[in-house]
């Protein structure tokens, strides 16, 4: 038998050859599948704290601070070099004691028109001049009863004529300003045998700063048992009772001690503090002095009553509450 060659033979066996070399597919097939290449990662960062508000800064509590008040130290005259003592531990304790100021309520001299008294009063103020300001209001002792002249207290205590600036009659009258303790502060006094003009014009000027809390000074106001005396009757009901910024008052005079309450009416009216204080003599108690420290976050003046200079003195001492507006 005869074979032909034929051209469809060839392409019959390359297609056979193709068929045989290819992976069948089915269950027992791996099929394998190429990696992915995975995404490069991102670099932490690190977490940030939510900003915090900042705590207030708190405010440091108002100093206390002190004044002194002396009143009917009279006897010191007739002891040469006394009343430079005194005024020597006032200012060798003013920054102990943060002494903003000195007052008087009278009764430097025992008699008015005795130079040498004057003199000896000049070496209490020599030793804190230009240290501690300081304001007087004079007492029936420093002035010339018989025509009620003021001439030589004003003379010596403001110099010789007086002067005009916050007075009353260049010096028988007289207010100044300071602030203390976080607080704004005025201070009036009106010397011996006032009346009722005199309390007017005591209450022009609170009227003129009713911000500021007022401490008044005065020679003669209450009596022993704590009552007021007749001219002082006049000045509460002029100026001291209407006026919501009149604090405290300061006076001497009469032999004794008392702590005087006013208040006032209404729901905010407040009180009024009146300190009497005179418990000066010749012998054991000469050379007192009362020293107030006051503490306006507590509202309070830690009173100490007691002589530098005599050990024979009896001290005393008082906590008495005030009534403030605007401390701290």
């Amino acid at each position: 038998m005869t074979i032909r060659k034929t051209g469809l033979l060839l392409p019959v066996f390359v297609l056979l050859l193709v068929s045989a070399c290819a992976k069948p597919s089915g269950p027992d097939t791996e099929t394998v599948v190429p990696e992915q290449t995975a995404a490069p990662a991102s670099t932490p960062q690190p977490t940030q704290a939510p900003t915090a508000t900042p705590a207030p800064t708190e405010e440091p509590a108002p100093t206390p601070f002190s004044i002194v008040w002396i009143t009917d130290t009279q006897y010191l005259t007739a002891e040469r070099d006394a009343y430079r003592e005194l005024g020597e531990w006032i200012a060798a304790h003013r920054e102990e004691e943060n002494i903003r100021y000195i007052v008087g309520t009278g009764d430097y001299v025992q008699t008015y028109n005795m130079e040498y008294q004057w003199d000896e009063f000049q070496k209490f103020r020599e030793a804190f001049q230009g240290q501690i300001p300081d304001i007087y209001i004079a007492g029936n002792h420093d002035m010339r009863l018989k025509d009620g002249t003021f001439g030589l207290f004003v003379d010596h205590i403001y110099g010789e004529g007086g002067t005009e600036e916050q007075s009353y009659h260049s010096g028988q009258g007289k207010y100044e300003l300071f602030s203390a303790g976080g607080t704004d502060w005025l201070i009036v006094g009106m010397s011996f045998d006032y009346g009722k003009e005199e309390a007017q014009w005591v209450k022009s000027v609170l009227d003129t700063y009713p911000d500021r809390n007022a401490i008044l000074l005065f020679h003669d106001y209450l009596f022993r048992d704590g009552t007021l005396v007749k001219n002082a009757k006049t000045m509460f009901s002029v100026a001291l009772e209407p006026s919501k910024n009149a604090k405290l008052v300061l006076c001497g005079h009469n032999t004794g001690f008392n702590i005087r309450t006013d208040k006032r009416g209404g729901e905010d009216g407040g009180y009024m503090q009146t300190i009497f204080c005179n418990r000066q003599n010749f012998d054991r108690q000469k050379g007192c002095i009362q020293l107030l420290r006051f503490d306006t976050v507590r509202g309070v003046i830690d009173f100490e009553y007691f002589s530098p200079i005599n050990d024979w003195a009896k001290p005393a001492r008082h906590e008495i509450p005030i009534d403030l507006q605007g401390q701290g």
